[in-house]
């Protein structure tokens, strides 16, 4: 079947009855829409400074919509002339508000308060974190940007795969359900994925953090 010249809600269903063509098809169709719409929500929250973070917003819309047996696709009814894309936008949009939240050094706009700003200076000032929370955010974020560099060239279907297999640590089995491929080919993937990422690893001269990363996890 030609996945391209499916209408919209018919992509839709298709991945909704468990197509493994389909969903390829429609994280390719839709992927730059979603970055689009995660880069203009974190600017107009003048959240840009997560934008480093934007990889893993898009894989967890994409995995959002794969969860509870595609319960988030589900819902969209294409009430009053709503599109596809306008709904994945909405969608987006709210993942990535709810995201911004969730980060302790963002204060939302339109919360001014005294209260909000002391405990955001506090959360803030390294002076006031003990050497193990500071420890633990810097190992944080060296793993977020080791990540995101060896990762950079793979396509959106690799970094799905490994936002579920890493990411929200799904064991093989629910994978395997999710992506509609067998038990074995989501090992021999993950195998397939880190061969690549150790190459990469070592052209960047990163591989001993690479492995690093890989014993953490």
């Amino acid at each position: 079947m030609d996945f391209d010249n499916l209408s919209e809600k018919e992509l839709l269903n298709a991945c909704i009855q468990g197509s493994k063509e389909a969903w390829d098809a429609f994280v390719e169709k839709y992927t730059k829409l979603i970055y689009h719409t995660i880069y203009r929500t974190l600017e107009s929250h003048n959240a840009d400074h997560l934008s480093q973070d934007s990889s893993d917003i898009h894989n967890s819309v994409f995995s959002s919509l794969l969860d509870d047996d595609f319960k988030k696709l589900k819902q969209y009814k294409g009430i009053n002339g709503c599109t596809v894309p306008s709904w994945l936008r909405k969608v987006t949009f709210n993942f990535t508000l709810n995201y911004i939240k969730k980060q302790k050094k963002y204060k939302p706009i339109e919360d001014d308060t005294t209260d909000n700003v002391d405990v955001i200076e506090r959360v803030s000032d390294p002076q006031q974190q003990s050497d193990e929370e500071l420890l633990k955010k810097e190992s944080e974020e060296m793993r977020k940007k080791l990540v995101k560099e060896l990762i950079k060239d793979l396509n959106a279907k690799d970094k799905l795969f490994l936002e579920l297999s890493y990411g929200k640590k799904l064991p093989p089995g629910k994978i395997a359900e999710i992506l509609g491929i067998t038990v074995d080919n989501v090992y021999s993937k993950k195998n397939r994925i880190i061969e690549k990422l150790k190459k990469t690893a070592e052209k960047e001269n990163l591989l001993q953090d690479f492995l690093h990363l890989l014993r953490d996890n």
